[in-house]
């Protein structure tokens, strides 16, 4: 994904011309990086056939049948719950473009503690 303004850094060196670095992609540190990351996210959950929450910006779901999958984004975090397993691994399966891991059963999201209810 390009950044849309080009992205100037003067160097540190003494010399009798100016040298600039333009950055091709986007880093840590920059400040578009956020929003490139949530666009790009976007668009990979969007080409997965997720569809955007309309009234709020981070949940994602995804009706297959009687199935459901539902995905909550809150900056680089993902919480993925689906109502069968599979539909997770499926999940982690088209976002391996993203380098997205799995972290197993989810045990604090958000500084809550989440508790598995397997009787439900």
């Amino acid at each position: 994904m390009a950044i849309g303004e080009d992205v100037l850094r003067t160097l540190g060196v003494d010399s009798k011309g100016r040298l600039t670095l333009r950055l091709r992609k986007s880093l840590y540190g920059l400040r578009q990086a956020g929003r490139l990351w949530s666009k790009l996210l976007h668009a990979r959950l969007e080409e997965a056939g997720f569809t955007r929450c309309v009234t709020d910006m981070c949940p994602y779901y995804k009706r297959k049948g009687g199935n459901m999958t539902l995905v909550g984004v809150y900056v680089d975090d993902l919480l993925v719950t689906a109502s069968r397993p599979s539909l997770v691994e499926e999940f982690f399966a088209s976002m391996s473009v993203l380098s997205v891991k799995d972290l197993g059963v989810v045990k604090k999201f958000l500084g809550m503690r989440v508790e598995l209810d397997d009787d439900r």
